[in-house]
């Protein structure tokens, strides 16, 4: 028997009802008065929706007023509830709920503007929702701020119980109230609303019509028990919250809105999920919340002009893409609770919420939209999850009084006969497929907590960023670092160019150096002395790689593109923790499964285009020319969509990477492909791309393929193109004009399908726009060939060379390119075995003598290929600075610059260290605003003071320095602008009869080995332009530092 109970008692309706019990102890009894008083007059606009779900005072419901009393056991939780209604005295045995609305695993995550934000893990929240089931009643109750929230469903009919605002406390006779009771709440029958509020389609054809009432009269039950597969139905679900509502809560709550908000969402589905576990409810429906994320700033994807500020339809629709995108990805459905009043469009803004139909399941579609402004919206999120799974509205075909009616709104709380209907079969279609996602978990079964265990020590940094960001995301080291390193803020990127995130400070007790945890944002050492305070270092395993499936087999809509079928593993048997090792080797692997992909017109410049064309669009940036040109040149980069800058100087191209990728299995050079936006040569016997030839999958999971060929862009035996040129100059240096690219045949019959040379249109800068100091710009001489970008393989090497004006100062007006490249051979990769990193360095000095700085270590592939970085960074700190670098005090204010019109006075301050003071030394205040007269009559123009000279424009040669001003008002006689010239230096000049000359040797790279036998390199520059330097521009020498 319990050795504590709760007892609650409400009193309605003048009736004045007491509940009390005996059995280990006695339990007061209470007493509860019902006000005479009505306060809803008395409430704002907002009040009025928060706590009844209506706009004005006339269409408030009839309600009771009451104050609850409670008693609670001893762990805090509520026990019973008694309550009467109509004169019936109903008992609510009240159950926690948190476990079964909750997933162990939640993951919580704050967005901001930057991708990153704040991310919490395995932190359940607290536990103040409960439901009661019996024979006729049904209730969810939840009391996270101390008063009650809640349904009670009776029969048919729903009650709702509500706290009114505290400010209206000062109404009442608060006598008969104790301290601890909660404050004033209201109960009200859930009334219907003539309104539609749904924003499903409901246009049925009469073939549809005819069809509907025969299936109607099936036996609901009969159709319940061929059900193909039994077992509990749950819809891990994640739960997003857009800006307009945060702002909400933080305009209401400050800084307790993030609480606030989880709790307002958990509270509306503990009263969602009592409506799906009704007897009428066959097959029960349950719900887990495994993501909780706020979008404390809109993505761009769902932009307020995008969907025309809340238009449902269009607002759904960027949601269902939007939250398809993400990699992090876990979710059977996906509810969106906005802040927005959404709207049809027309004026008319009765609807509440919209999904989509039969969406459940479907990435691309199961996804719902509802308002978040008041409590109904449990009520809305019922009947639109209803929707997801297949049912439709209850009209024509049975009565609208039921949770599915278009009409009526939500006030009726049972399931017709034709919800059950399409419920069932729309479970057994899914059965049928085998795409039942209800019954099965998409969550990995490492990520199960434990209560021993701190979420860092579960979580790894890695798994940290890929939680937050998705596939591809890592934890790296930024340039610099703060002391706590990670537990201050972790960085987390994109492996091989990709994005740089700050993204949250980490989890309580990630590994953060030797023997040290992360704990409240510091990173600090384990605690205890013993061995056995020390978590055990585990080292990371591979899982077994997934499936490969042959039939779904993908090609890219690119030209030249091979179909593939992917297979992934995790390293996660276990994971590492605690300090320990990471896997080595690729958790992606793609198997070849169609070398001859229908043939696609589309280049791979042509799709880079169409993205950043589109990126132009959404980002409505002028600098943006919306194209680009697959940088094949760079391997680490011919996978990812760079979009061109409109150069500002001359022939000079710029870039802008906005994280798309190409698709995988895209060419990206001789016999490479793209794979999750790598491009990878072919391997494993030419039936596969992975980093490693070590992970080949066995022969019976190779794709077979009817026709197969060796080569994946062969058309006959031994033919094959070789990689796409480099784009030649353009052919006019101004105007229009047109570049071209080559390739060759390597089968001298020329047997190759396709063209050997492309030619696409350039437009430089209008003609006749040179000046005469342009024209006398030249180019200097081309420097030596650099190095081959890969160290096997084919790849490409570059030359460069600089524009001069005649003044031998450097220039941007020269005509065609800066960068010439050509293509290079290093001979055949090393296949079937494993690169081989030489030994780290010895770490670097700290990179500040005092105050936290940056140590750096380096190792050197000596045998391709090689995994990981080569560079490795950790924070260091030499004590305290003992000159505090901090701001002096501001000077005063200067004189106004005018005596009227517009003005500034300024004030100066100066940094204790000649560098290292945060923020600006100088500050400026508007002054003397008002308008200046001549003679009584209008303003005249007036200049402001002239700014500071600039720098020299070159730092040797001829140049010129500059200034400004403003005019403030009128028409200003005189220029705006005011240069001199200035020269800092003489340039080095050489003359065109002599011999160009190297400048000095570079110091010697670090020994590849710290033992043994290694090689150390140093590199130097040529300077002039009468010629070519005779001799190398790298010099290599063996190192053997000691005996191993």
């Amino acid at each position: 028997m319990q050795q504590s109970l709760f007892s609650l008692i409400i009193c309605v309706k003048g009736t004045e009802v007491i509940f009390s019990s005996l059995f280990h102890f006695f339990l007061l009894t209470f007493y509860c008065q019902l006000t005479e008083s009505t306060t809803a007059p008395f409430l704002s606009s907002e009040e009025l929706r928060y706590t009844f779900g209506v706009h004005t005072f006339p269409d408030v419901p009839q309600y009771e007023e009451l104050y609850p009393e409670a008693e609670y056991s001893e762990d805090g939780q509520l026990k019973l509830l008694h309550i009467t209604i109509h004169g019936k005295q109903v008992n609510f045995t009240l159950q926690p709920t948190i476990q079964s609305l909750v997933s162990p695993h939640l993951k919580t995550v704050f967005r901001n503007a930057h991708g990153g934000g704040r991310l919490e893990v395995g932190l359940p929240p607290i536990s103040c929702h409960y439901q009661h089931k019996s024979k006729d009643v049904y209730a969810a109750i939840s009391n996270c701020d101390g008063n009650l929230k809640g349904i009670i469903v009776v029969t048919d009919d729903v009650y709702v119980l509500h706290p009114l605002p505290d400010r209206h406390a000062h109404r009442f006779d608060q006598n008969n109230r104790k301290g601890s009771d909660p404050g004033l709440h209201v109960i009200y029958k859930r009334e219907v609303t003539r309104k539609e509020f749904c924003g499903l389609e409901s246009t049925i054809t009469s073939t549809e019509l005819a069809e509907g009432e025969n299936e109607v009269s099936e036996d609901v039950f009969t159709v319940g028990q061929r059900l193909n597969e039994e077992g509990e139905l749950i819809v891990e679900l994640a739960i997003f919250v857009d800006e307009m509502l945060w702002k909400l809560f933080s305009s209401k709550y400050g800084v307790d809105a993030a609480s606030k908000l989880r709790d307002y969402a958990l509270t509306m589905l503990n009263n969602v999920q009592i409506m799906y576990h009704q007897p009428s409810a066959i097959p029960q429906l349950s719900f887990h919340v495994v993501r909780f994320e706020v979008l404390t700033i809109q993505p761009s994807a769902m932009a307020d002009h995008l969907h025309n500020s809340g238009h449902a339809q269009k607002y759904l629709d960027r949601f269902c893409k939007y939250q398809r995108s993400l990699s992090t990805r876990d979710w059977d459905h996906a509810l969106l609770l906005t802040g927005y009043d959404i709207h049809r469009g027309t004026g008319s803004r009765s609807i509440s919420g919209i999904a989509r139909l039969d969406g459940m399941c479907d990435p691309w579609n199961s996804c719902t939209l509802a308002e978040g402004l008041d409590f109904t919206s449990a009520f809305i999120g019922t009947h639109e999850l209803g929707h997801s799974v297949g049912m439709r509205h209850d009209e024509p075909y049975c009565p609208a009084k039921h949770i599915m009616s278009s009409s009526l709104g939500p006030g009726k709380v049972t399931w017709s006969i034709c919800s059950l209907r399409d419920y069932h079969v729309f479970l057994q279609r899914l059965d049928s497929r085998d795409k039942n996602c209800l019954r099965v978990s998409n969550l990995p079964q490492k990520l199960t907590m434990r209560t021993d265990l701190k979420p860092g020590q579960v979580y790894n940094a890695d798994m940290q960023c890929y939680i937050m960001h998705g596939q591809g995301y890592r934890q790296i080291s930024p340039r610099q670092d703060h002391y706590d390193g990670i537990c201050y803020m972790m960085w987390c990127g994109q492996s091989s160019f990709g994005r740089i995130i700050t993204s949250h400070p980490a989890l309580e007790g990630t590994f953060c150096g030797s023997s040290k945890w992360c704990e409240l944002g510091r990173c600090v050492p384990w605690p205890g002395v013993g061995p056995t305070a020390i978590p055990k270092r585990i080292d990371g395993q591979w899982s077994e790689w997934s499936a490969i499936s042959c039939q779904s087999c993908n090609c890219a809509d690119i030209a030249g593109s091979i179909g593939i079928s992917t297979s992934t593993r995790r390293c996660s048997n276990p994971s590492p923790a605690n300090g320990g090792a990471e896997c080595v080797g690729a958790t992606l692997r793609a198997i070849i499964c169609n070398r001859l992909c229908t043939s696609s017109s589309k280049s791979v410049d042509k799709h880079i285009k169409e993205h950043c064309t589109q990126q132009k669009r959404l980002k409505s940036d002028s600098d943006l020319t919306g194209s680009g040109t697959q940088l094949i040149r760079y391997p680490q980069r011919a996978c990812k969509v760079f979009c061109d800058v409109i150069s500002r100087y001359g022939s000079q191209r710029n870039y802008r990477f906005f994280g798309d990728i190409l698709p995988d299995g895209a060419p990206c050079g001789t016999n490479k492909y793209c794979l999750d936006g790598e491009c990878l040569p072919l391997s494993c016997d030419n039936n596969a791309l992975i980093t490693r030839d070590l992970s080949c999958p066995i022969a019976s999971e190779w794709c077979r393929q009817e026709n197969e060929i060796t080569n994946a862009v062969s058309t006959s035996a031994g033919a094959r193109w070789s990689s796409w040129s480099t784009w030649s100059s353009c052919s006019h240096t101004c105007g229009i004009g047109y570049r071209q690219r080559t390739r060759s045949c390597t089968n001298t019959k020329n047997q190759c399908s396709g063209v050997s040379s492309e030619k696409t249109q350039c437009n430089l800068s209008a003609c006749g726009t040179n000046t005469v100091s342009d024209q006398k710009s030249s180019w200097s001489e081309w420097t030596s060939w650099n190095q081959c970008s890969v160290s096997c393989d084919i790849g490409s090497q570059a030359r460069y060379r600089r524009c001069f004006s005649s003044h031998n100062s450097l220039s941007f007006s020269c005509p065609e390119n800066s960068m010439e490249t050509r293509q290079c051979n290093m001979g055949e990769c090393n296949t079937g075995t494993v690169g081989l990193w030489g030994s780290w360095t010895e770490w670097s000095q700290c990179s500040v003598s005092c105050g936290p700085g940056i140590r750096n270590r380096n190792r050197y592939c000596t045998k391709e290929p090689c995994d990981g970085s080569g560079q490795s960074r950790m924070s260091c700190n030499l004590g305290p600075c003992e000159i505090s670098i901090r701001w002096l005090q501001w000077e005063a204010w200067s004189q106004c610059s005018l005596t009227c019109g517009k003005g500034v006075r300024t004030r100066k301050r100066k940094c204790s260290a000649t560098n290292g003071c945060f923020g600006s030394g100088l500050e400026q205040l508007n002054c003397n605003e008002n308008l200046c007269t001549v003679a009584g009559t209008t303003t005249v123009g007036q200049w402001s003071g002239w700014s500071d000279w600039s720098t020299c424009s070159t730092t040797c040669g001829g140049g010129f320095k500059r200034r400004t001003r403003l005019c403030q008002r009128g028409t200003c006689n005189g220029p705006s602008k005011d240069s001199l010239p200035c020269m800092i230096k003489h340039c080095k000049s050489f003359s065109s009869g002599t011999t160009a000359s190297w400048g000095g040797w570079g110091y010697w790279s670090p020994c590849s080995e710290t033992c043994g036998r290694g090689v150390r390199k140093r590199v130097r520059k040529c300077y002039g332009e009468g010629g070519q330097c005779s001799g190398n521009e790298y010099e290599r020498e063996i190192c053997n530092v000691r005996r191993c």
